[in-house]
């Protein structure tokens, strides 16, 4: 036993002897000779273990010691040891000489640290002769770093020889790497063993891997009854795994203790970890800080997220340079991050494409999904599909959305791609699987995937189902999940649900709705918000909501300006304000383009009707109908109508009655007049008057006169005058044709000539 542990040695034992006299009461069995025994043991142990020299575990306690290099030079081992240890990383040659000296005076610690030193500085041969020395003088220490050396130069027999002596010795050290070596060769059961020896023995190394090989096999619970006992020792490591243990079984907030104490031990993934549950708590200070001790620990995910935090706050230029370290890392997120920053401003920048070119040749998908954009972006749809289906190999459920929207403008079928989307838990892809399968009548299905995508509370995902309830016809329903939407931000649900509360007669519910999303750029709202305001005597406002919405692209304000207000809305201007909103695709939108060119440009006209039909707009097929019928075109023409009327278009349900009426089919024509009238066309109501009034049934002729009449058609107005004539009350006829006259244009007054001129041939 070394001098000074005997003198500490003393002192405890003499403590012990003066708490035993004292508690024991021992001064009644004679003099009190073992209490002065006692407190002189103390009092000596003190005061020799403090001026006893140290000895050599004390040695790198003394290396600030000015004092080291003389007591070396005198023939101190201790100093030498601790003057090596100092100068081993600054002056490897010095290092070798101190303890060169120490080992030949037979130290063994020089010995292991004159091994591991000679190693690193390549002398293979010296490292093995001044590990074996010290091996054979039994230091297990020593034992160890001699069975690692011989380890790394293949020795396999005999490194195992040696590290199982240390082992047998107690060793803790040389346990784990029996495990490590048993475990290289295969053996998992033997290297089981070993780490369970040293875990037990207390070695951090072994508690992790035997945590992990628990968790691997499925024992949980075991797994994380060593990460507590590592956790509890103090082993970062430990804590770090007992933290992700806690969060992957759902005690957050103990994981949250574990991962504190970890980070403040220095661990920087348990400081990223730290940050990703304050992040998930909304507190962003918190999170960007360890963030940044993570990132700044050399933590690359740290890097990544720290990058992300600046990105959402703003500060982009900081977020690109951690980005930019963690690129230069190797980690593929951070050039995809970094390449998305880049390509923010400049969506064609070549660096951008080259950061993504890099992640992507480290097979990450997203980087590929990104390449594929650039290529749509330059209408290179051949090159985009070769990249989206590369990241679709991948995985990435994204990539597969996008090749199935590309082989469906081919024509080609893509419900297989929407399919494997929706697999891959893509909530796009569940809602255009949805559509497909609500088109061939398949609800239940379909609403399954709209409620799917819908558990993300994604906002649009919640307008989906919303849309599909009302497409169903099923509106309480519908409402419900607009609500929600529209809680969530859609701000094309809060459209929505004004238009159903103005359907309603809601006015103040139909304009809180539409305020709230005009003012969060809505188009849609931003003409039903108009509509309100003009209905409610406020024309001004009214009109300023439609100029919006116009200059948003929403083709339904256009409308309502020109046809309510004096505002002179010029083809020019209808086209100016209309074409981004067509060019990007809006059915409307190109219908009204096709309209203001209908007179300047009417093929090109043509071409914007026609794109607006087959995009699905009504108006466009009614338009698109109504030119084909001027060429003699009338079975197309036809097409287009009836496909514009089971649409729900009223002027379509009534050029559709128009077209049968002409092609002597009357039963068809009243129909179709009869559906544009209760549709709201107040010019349907005449042409059903005059069909009934043709076949005698001038009751029939009189309802639907009067129901034109009421909606201000001066052509019902003279039909109801005509009836009255008929039936000898001039009186009230002349009231109806002065009504008629008054209410009418001048191209209705041209309407009424004409129609008397018709009646006076018939009568003649």
């Amino acid at each position: 036993m070394r001098p000074r542990r005997l003198m500490w040695w003393v002192a405890a034992i003499g403590l012990a002897v003066v708490v035993f006299y004292v508690f024991r009461d021992l001064r009644d069995l004679g003099p009190d000779w073992l209490g002065a025994l006692g407190g002189l043991l103390v009092l000596g142990g003190f005061v020799g273990a403090l001026a006893w020299p140290g000895d050599r575990r004390a040695g790198t306690a003394s290396t600030a010691d000015s004092q080291l290099p003389a007591r070396a030079e005198a023939g101190d081992v201790e100093a030498m040891v601790a003057l090596g240890r100092e100068a081993a990383r600054e002056d490897p040659a010095a290092a070798t000489r101190w303890l060169e000296r120490a080992a030949e005076a037979g130290d063994t610690s020089a010995m292991a640290e004159l091994g591991m030193l000679l190693e690193r500085r390549g002398d293979r041969a010296g490292a093995l002769r001044w590990s074996r020395q010290g091996a054979d003088a039994g230091d297990t220490d020593v034992m160890v770093v001699l069975g690692r050396l011989l380890r790394a130069s293949g020795e396999v027999g005999k490194a195992r020889r040696w590290l199982r002596r240390a082992a047998d010795a107690g060793d803790s050290v040389a346990m784990y790497h029996l495990g490590e070596l048993h475990e290289e060769h295969g053996d998992l059961a033997e290297a089981e063993r070993w780490h369970r020896l040293a875990a037990e023995a207390g070695d951090e190394d072994s508690i992790v891997w035997l945590g992990g090989a628990l968790e691997q096999r499925g024992e949980p619970a075991e797994a994380e009854r060593w990460y507590r006992r590592g956790a509890l020792e103090g082993q970062a490591e430990s804590m770090k795994r007992l933290g992700r243990a806690l969060l992957d079984r759902g005690q957050p907030d103990e994981a949250m203790r574990w991962f504190r104490r970890s980070a403040e031990a220095g661990d920087g993934e348990a400081m990223v970890r730290l940050g990703n549950l304050l992040d998930d708590r909304g507190d962003a200070v918190g999170a960007e800080r360890w963030f940044r001790a993570g990132a700044e620990a050399g933590d690359v995910i740290g890097m990544v997220n720290l990058g992300l935090a600046l990105d959402r706050r703003g500060d982009l230029a900081e977020a690109a340079r951690w980005y930019r370290r963690a690129a230069d890392e190797g980690d593929p997120d951070a050039m995809v991050n970094l390449g998305a920053l880049i390509g923010r401003d400049d969506p064609t920048s070549a660096e951008a494409e080259q950061w993504f070119r890099r992640a992507a040749r480290s097979g990450n998908a997203a980087a590929m999904v990104n390449i594929g954009t650039a290529m749509a972006r330059r209408d290179n749809p051949a090159a985009a599909e070769v990249w989206y289906r590369r990241a679709a190999r991948a995985g990435d459920a994204g990539a597969m959305l996008q090749v199935g929207y590309l082989v469906h403008g081919r024509g080609e079928p893509a419900e297989p791609w929407f399919q494997r989307a929706a697999d891959g838990g893509d909530i796009w892809g569940m809602c255009e699987l949805g559509n497909l399968l609500q088109e061939r009548g398949e609800r239940d299905e379909a609403e399954r995937l709209f409620r799917r995508a819908a558990e993300s509370a994604d906002p649009t995902a919640l307008f989906n189902l919303a849309a599909f309830y009302d497409r169903q016809g099923e509106r309480p329903d519908a409402e419900r999940w607009f609500q929600k939407a529209a809680e969530a931000g859609d701000t094309d649900a809060m459209s929505r649900l004004g238009d159903y509360c103005h359907e309603r007669g809601e006015t103040k519910t139909a304009e809180r709705w539409y305020r709230q999303g005009a003012e969060a750029g809505n188009a849609a709202a931003m003409g039903g918000l108009g509509a309100v305001r003009w209905e409610r005597g406020d024309r001004a406002e009214a009109e300023r909501w439609w100029l919006r919405g116009i200059e948003a692209g929403d083709p339904a304000s256009f409308y309502y300006l020109a046809d309510l207000t004096q505002h002179r809305v010029d083809e020019e201007s209808a086209e100016r304000w209309c074409r981004p909103a067509a060019e990007a695709g809006h059915p409307d939108a190109m219908h009204v383009v096709g309209w203001s060119l209908r007179e300047r440009e009417p093929v090109e006209a043509e071409r914007w009707y026609r794109r607006s039909a087959e995009a699905g707009g009504a108006g466009g097929m009614n338009s698109l109908a109504i030119l084909l019928r001027s060429r003699g075109e009338r079975v197309e023409a036809r097409r287009w109508l009836h496909t514009a009327a089971e649409a729900g278009h009223p002027n379509a349900m009534f050029n559709l009655g128009l077209h049968d009426q002409e092609d002597g089919d009357l039963a068809s024509a009243r129909l179709w007049y009869e559906r544009s009238a209760d549709a709201g066309n107040p010019f349907a109501g005449y042409n059903l008057g005059r069909l009934h009034e043709k076949a005698d049934e001038f009751t029939e002729a009189e309802r639907w006169y009067r129901q034109g009449a009421d909606a201000g058609d001066p052509l019902a107005m003279n039909g109801l005058g005509i009836l009255a004539e008929r039936r000898g009350d001039q009186r009230r006829a002349n009231r109806w044709y002065r009504r008629a006259t008054r209410a009418a244009t001048p191209d209705q007054l041209v309407e009424l000539r004409t129609d008397a001129e018709e009646r006076a041939k018939l009568s003649g």
